[in-house]
């Protein structure tokens, strides 16, 4: 084991610096966070409305994290139940009870040691990317998907530096999607549970992974109870993981258990569209708000936000697209992960309440995949292209994480459509070669 290491190290020097250098970037970051984003300091300031408007370097950390941690090991406080008193108001818990235990173990220790789960699955992360990619593309294209994860300036900023709740729930993700990939199937729907009781990012990608783990379970003709009892093993194991880690509190409470994590959030029909504060969160029409749009033209736009409607559009069309593609007996990994891509873009964007920058930091390990799958061959047989693939992602995330909020949801924007224009393309040659054969 050792030799292997030392023979790795040797190998592959570069990558190590620069994963080093990953790392040194988001220990820096996190100590301006410490020393200089203090609550005092972006108070009453048109320097600081402008800062939160563009890089949005929310205090959940310091100011929230923290105190559930300190509140839930040593005050007595009760989460899903009761509420913590602030400043100047009240809030409750409104994140999954693993998000709650992986912050608070440490804090049996110190308070000061809440941040080390989260910096420790932000690092963690591109370490399961390059797993995931070595069982199926070169070491190159692996070390390339690395690189793109630990490199990334949003990752560095959001969950390296502010310690924001991402990256517990994208490294959980991640895994479910390594198992995906090996047709570990009753493994996926077990750290797809997992991943839920981190935070409800996942919640939009459960369906059409339960479909797609249906589906495959059915392939080798076997018997309809066989088939059936596996069905019956993959569904339960995900509701028991579901119900045993929301215990007590599901028994307990059970609507203000379900109530806490909707965050409140309810569709509405007549919604009020102001331009948000720099500390509310984005819809995807916000941009429209400040060039004087018509009120009518906004409520048309936003009817497919704070409906669901457009939410429910997409799981509709992800299950009519994997049963097409199983009926068609090309339902294949590199499938459902274009369909998981586009499908949390597209959720992201939809969600009623809004979307934050920070969300975005669940996106990036996915696109590198999407990248890495469908462009592996190209980056790994000319060098040069693998580094100005690496320099434009990296140069592009620093965009996204500069530009003004409103700009952002452009950005995104693109990127699907960029992505979903690729693909298409990508298809099509694949079509035509196998027409030829």
């Amino acid at each position: 084991m050792r030799f292997q290491i030392k023979h790795f190290l040797k190998q592959r020097k570069k990558i190590v610096i620069l994963f080093i250098i990953a790392i040194s970037l988001r220990i820096f970051a996190a100590l301006i966070h410490i020393f200089y984003w203090i609550p005092e300091n972006l108070i009453n300031s048109e320097w600081s409305q402008l800062i939160m408007s563009t890089l949005e370097p929310y205090l959940d950390y310091t100011y929230f994290y923290r105190t559930f941690a300190y509140e839930f090991v040593y005050g007595g406080w009760i989460p899903y139940i009761s509420e913590i008193i602030f400043d100047s108001f009240s809030l409750p818990f409104l994140y999954p009870p693993f998000f709650l235990y992986a912050i608070s173990f440490p804090a049996i220790i110190s308070i000061d040691l809440v941040f080390l789960p989260l910096f420790l699955a932000d690092i963690l992360l591109p370490i399961i990317i390059y797993k995931l990619l070595k069982n199926f593309t070169g070491q190159k294209i692996a070390e390339w998907g690395l690189l793109a994860t630990a490199l990334c300036p949003l990752t560095i900023f959001y969950t390296g530096g502010l310690f924001l709740n991402t990256s517990l729930v994208t490294l959980f993700f991640i895994i479910v999607l390594y198992f995906l990939s090996i047709n570990r199937y009753n493994w996926a729907i077990l750290f797809l549970g997992i991943s839920m009781l981190f935070k409800q990012t996942v919640i939009f990608l459960v369906l059409p992974i339960i479909t797609y783990v249906i589906l495959k379970l059915r392939e080798n003709n076997q018997e309809k109870f066989i088939y059936i009892k596996k069905i019956s093993i993959s569904l339960g194991l995900f509701i028991i993981t579901l119900f045993l880690g929301s215990l007590p509190w599901i028994l307990i409470d059970p609507l203000g258990y379900i109530s806490n994590l909707s965050m409140g959030q309810s569709p509405i029909l007549l919604p009020d569209f102001i331009s948000p504060n720099p500390t509310w969160p984005l819809n995807w029409y916000s941009f429209l708000i400040p060039l004087g749009t018509p009120y009518w033209i906004l409520y048309i736009i936003g009817f497919l936000n704070f409906t669901l409607i457009g939410i429910f559009i997409i799981e509709c069309v992800d299950i009519y697209l994997l049963i097409h593609w199983y009926q068609k007996d090309t339902l294949n990994w590199i499938k459902i992960l274009d369909l998981l891509v586009y499908t949390a873009i597209l959720t992201h964007l939809f969600l009623p309440r809004g979307v934050y920058k920070y969300y975005f930091t669940f996106h990036v390990p996915l696109i590198v995949l999407w990248i890495c799958f469908h462009f592996g061959k190209s980056l790994e047989t000319y060098l040069s292209k693998e580094k100005k693939t690496l320099f434009l992602f990296i140069i592009i995330s620093l965009v996204i994480l500069l530009i003004h909020r409103y700009i952002y949801l452009l950005i995104i924007w693109m990127i699907f459509f960029i992505m979903l224009r690729k693909n298409v393309q990508l298809n099509r040659k694949i079509s035509v070669n196998n027409s030829k054969d």
